[in-house]
């Protein structure tokens, strides 16, 4: 049995203003971000980042050549 792609008709309805990527993009969120381990890992990875980060720049504002 062969295999024949169904035929669609052309969207003749309003189009929206955002781009195409964007229903694509708001749904994988949504999906991903349903799932309280992505928040969890999300935060978690996030709470690093900006702890190193300010860990960095208070580095630098207490001692400016520590690197030395």
């Amino acid at each position: 049995m062969a295999f024949r792609a169904a035929e669609y008709d052309r969207f003749a309805g309003e189009r929206s203003k955002a781009p195409v990527w964007w229903p694509l993009f708001t749904a994988t969120l949504r999906r991903g971000w349903s799932s309280k381990w992505v928040r969890r890992i999300t935060f978690a990875s996030m709470m690093l980042a900006l702890s190193f980060t300010a860990m960095i720049y208070f580095a630098y504002q207490v001692i400016p050549d520590w690197r030395n």
